[in-house]
């Protein structure tokens, strides 16, 4: 299914085990079963399956099961989305709208898609990591949508959670 001029999510709404986005143009996506993706048009109930998962055990961040935390690029081209992994962090992965191409962007967990500003485009994904001397701290890292980290956007204890909209806007709260 493609979409045009998606210009922003409006709406990410998380709905037992399935969540949606929905775009500007009335459009919507969302997760269904934990392991497919359908999406709909404007105004239609008529829901069309894009992706459906498969289980994979030998190689967690090939599994495409216990999906979660749908979210959009700001251009229409890709749907980002996590799926269960290791014991300690999901793995975030994308789904291309116009090609129907799945890939990995990197373990952890997505906390969204940057809307605007210097880093538009890119994700904030939550990594969980061990210091050498033991003990672990969870960051909240800038990544590019090939899965190569750009910065820290907020490390443990300072900022660890962000609000959507400071989160959409790369910790800003305005331009």
């Amino acid at each position: 299914m493609r979409f045009t001029k998606l210009l922003a999510v409006v709406a990410l709404v998380g709905m037992g085990n399935a969540y949606a986005v929905t775009l500007p143009n009335g459009d919507y996506c969302q997760i269904f079963h934990q392991s497919q993706i359908a999406c709909s048009k404007q105004n239609s109930s008529k829901l069309f399956t894009i992706f459906v998962g498969k289980p994979n055990n030998q190689h967690p961040s090939q599994n495409f099961t216990g999906m979660s935390t749908l979210s959009a690029s700001p251009d229409d081209s890709m749907l980002y989305f996590e799926a269960a992994a290791w014991a300690t962090s999901g793995d975030v992965h994308f789904l291309n709208l116009k090609t129907g191409k799945v890939g990995e962007v990197s373990p952890g967990e997505l906390q969204c898609v940057i809307q605007k500003g210097y880093y538009k485009g890119d994700l904030v994904i939550q990594q969980h990591r061990y210091y050498a001397q033991g003990g672990s701290y969870n960051p909240l890292l800038i990544y590019s949508p090939n899965g190569r980290q750009k910065g820290v956007l907020a490390n443990h204890g300072y900022r660890a959670h962000l609000t959507k909209t400071e989160c959409e806007s790369g910790g800003k709260t305005s331009d």
